[in-house]
């Protein structure tokens, strides 16, 4: 019996080891990665000032593709069209490359800012290509080589650091978003003139790093925070609050119910296999802060600052990933949060919640309020819990009208309420 439980005690870990992130980093010269997406199972890197790399054999090894590109400081880089295709804003201009040797410099006539950090699609006609600058605003092209236009009416101050655009087009919907260090605008598919769409953002969740958008739902990944709206940036609402998020996407794969998942990733990574509830990504073996990821058919690749002018790239096995099981085999299962009632409330409001964990273990939980700055307000609960139903009665006496945020944390489980005291 001894001998049986030892040879579990050293599967179990052997499975925990297995699950870490393995670094893949040999052919890479130690640059911080800024930027990477996948081609098939090619993955294409971007870092900062070490030049653009390949892998082929899934990270075991890089080769160095900049070509004769004229600035190595990459800040973003994107493909489509061809196993080839790459279009690179750095710090010293825009460039795009067919064959990964040769560059062109496409920072011609009107781009008066060349430190770039998106050169991608705009939409259509005059603004079928678009560049977004550090500080410069937001330049439209009707040819991917320029000459290029301002496209900044709306914009101001931090608002004229461009970090993503992004936006969707359908019969039905129509709409361009950009991210910028000033918070979100939104125009419509001439992108100009821009429109300031801030509210629920405050502070530096301002700082708007990357974005995604499905339909009418957009994702911005904050400094202060992971927020969506739905509504086309007339109210924004947190998932996940007062932390530092860089990059957030919608992503399609064959390993969740519905085939879209979001993965978030910053100081921490998050997981959400229903756009509504995220839960923590077990980030083991990683050191630092994630600034980008891309996912192959199988494995996940995030590239990772860790603080001291260095980075790594790590990848992970993408079913490791969407699987809600955490090292010590506690899965969560049907955890939720209610909407309170009643909503709009004066002074008190009924907060329902549900702990599902596998054969009823418990799990540590905390059930908390958050005002609109991101400030804890009150706990309401925190501790270890059973699977079960739950409800609790928050007074808010001494608090002011508006909006706040109920936030529920199930050991990996994680979800948010957008709630409303009105006196």
């Amino acid at each position: 019996m001894k001998y049986v439980k030892l040879m579990m005690i050293i599967l179990i870990q052997a499975a925990v080891l297995s699950a870490q992130w393995t670094p893949v980093s040999n052919g890479l010269p130690g640059a911080v990665p800024t930027s990477m997406f996948a081609f098939l199972d090619t993955l294409m890197l971007g870092t900062a000032g070490g030049g653009i790399f390949k892998t082929t054999d899934q990270g075991s090894n890089w080769m160095d593709i900049s070509g004769n590109i004229g600035n190595k400081n990459i800040n973003d880089i994107r493909g489509g069209g061809g196993s080839k295709v790459i279009w690179a804003a750095t710090e010293g201009g825009v460039f795009y490359t067919n064959d990964q040797t040769h560059y062109s410099n496409n920072s011609s006539t009107g781009l008066t800012v060349l430190d770039a950090n998106y050169y991608w699609f705009g939409t259509e006609g005059d603004a079928e290509w678009a560049v977004g600058t550090a500080a410069g605003g937001l330049f439209t092209s009707a040819d991917l080589a320029g000459p290029w236009n301002n496209a900044s009416a709306g914009l101001s101050e931090n608002g004229l650091i461009i970090n993503d655009l992004s936006g969707y087009d359908s019969d039905e919907i129509n709409f361009a978003v950009l991210a910028t260090d000033g918070g979100v605008y939104f125009a419509d598919s001439s992108l100009s003139p821009w429109t300031p769409k801030n509210n629920g953002l405050s502070g530096s969740a301002f700082q708007v790093k990357k974005l995604s958008v499905l339909g009418s739902y957009v994702l911005a990944a904050t400094q202060g925070g992971l927020f969506y709206s739905a509504d086309f940036g007339d109210q924004w609402t947190a998932f996940i609050i007062d932390e530092k998020f860089n990059t957030v996407s919608f992503v399609q794969t064959t390993l969740v119910p519905y085939g879209i998942a979001v993965l978030a990733f910053g100081t921490n990574g998050y997981i959400s296999l229903d756009l509504l509830n995220f839960s923590p990504i077990d980030m083991s073996g990683v050191s630092g802060e994630v600034t980008c990821f891309a996912l192959t058919s199988t494995e996940i690749y995030i590239g990772v600052n860790d603080g001291s002018g260095s980075g790594q790239v790590y990848k992970r096995q993408l079913d490791q990933i969407v699987s809600l099981e955490d090292a010590h085999g506690t899965v969560l299962k049907n955890c939720s949060l209610a909407q309170n009632y009643p909503n709009p409330f004066n002074p008190a409001t009924l907060i329902r919640y549900r702990i599902g964990t596998a054969e009823g273990m418990a799990a540590e939980v905390e059930l908390s309020i958050y005002n609109n700055l991101g400030q804890q307000v009150a706990t309401l609960f925190s501790g270890r819990l059973p699977a079960g139903q739950y409800e609790i009665e928050w007074n808010a006496t001494g608090l002011a009208s508006g909006v706040y945020y109920c936030c529920l944390r199930a050991d990996h489980f994680r979800t948010t309420r957008k709630i409303v005291l009105l006196r």
